[in-house]
């Protein structure tokens, strides 16, 4: 979480397994496919409000998401 009003949350593509086969009623309801990807959702909107695809750098699920220190508070620098 960034603030109270915004989340970044993980999605990993969807593959083709013994599950996706049995799943293809909703598989065919999903209109878009944006891949392996990162989003930041406003939720007081629940709008997306931006997108780090990370498939072009060699990633294709997302396994955790974590807050990287501060420098500033690091005492580093």
């Amino acid at each position: 979480m960034i603030d109270r009003n915004h989340l970044w949350v993980g999605f990993s593509r969807i593959r083709p397994t013994k599950f996706r086969e049995n799943m293809g009623w909703v598989l065919r309801g999903l209109k878009r496919d944006f891949g392996t990807h990162v989003g930041c959702y406003d939720l007081r909107t629940r709008e997306l409000v931006a997108q780090i695809p990370v498939e072009e750098f060699g990633l294709s699920a997302i396994f955790g998401i974590y807050r990287a220190p501060d420098p500033a508070q690091s005492g580093a620098g």
